[in-house]
């Protein structure tokens, strides 16, 4: 009897030590993959909320636009790259509108503009984004680099009404081609 005792205590400890092993796997797999609400912010708190220059060298917008009747394109997500295309010539690229065309320097003044009136260099050093939002409010991407070497980056929940954006989507759409 006192054999049948012994070996229910061990068997009995050793399932405590495996499921105790076990839920600490499960607890340490759960919290590296936020949760539906859960807020990762990565905020550069030192990024510069002043950029001296206002030459636009490369340019990428990812964001997702509300009721925009613009185009056939459906899905509300867009992404513009405009980057340097030899010495003086720019060059526009969209995949989901299917654009691949030359810009002059003067859409790059007119995104300046909109980037000064919106002050977005406030928003400078920003990764802040919810996990688990509905497409309207995924992550919106800003970045602008400069001839100066100087950069504006953030990224954040999108806001698919922001003024900016439809501005910046206007400008580009309108001067490509």
């Amino acid at each position: 009897m006192k054999h049948i005792s012994r070996y229910m205590l061990m068997v009995l400890l050793l399932c405590i030590v495996v499921s105790t092993v076990l839920y600490g796997c499960k607890k340490q797999t759960q919290t590296t993959t936020p949760q539906t609400g859960g807020v990762t912010d990565r905020t550069d708190k030192n990024a510069p909320k002043e950029i001296a220059s206002k030459d636009i060298e490369e340019f990428f917008l990812y964001f997702y636009l509300e009721n925009h009747d613009d185009s056939d394109y459906e899905d509300g997500f867009y992404s513009f790259s405009i980057k340097k295309n030899g010495k003086d010539g720019f060059v526009l690229t969209s995949n989901e509108l299917g654009l691949n065309t030359p810009v002059g320097q003067d859409v790059l003044i007119k995104l300046q503009d909109i980037i000064d009136e919106s002050s977005l260099v406030k928003k400078n050093g920003i990764y802040r984004v919810t996990a688990g939002l509905p497409p309207e409010y995924q992550p919106c991407t800003l970045t602008v680099t400069y001839s100066s070497g100087e950069k504006l980056t953030f990224t954040e929940d999108n806001d698919p009404w922001a003024d900016w954006t439809q501005e910046m989507f206007t400008i580009l759409v309108s001067n490509a081609g």
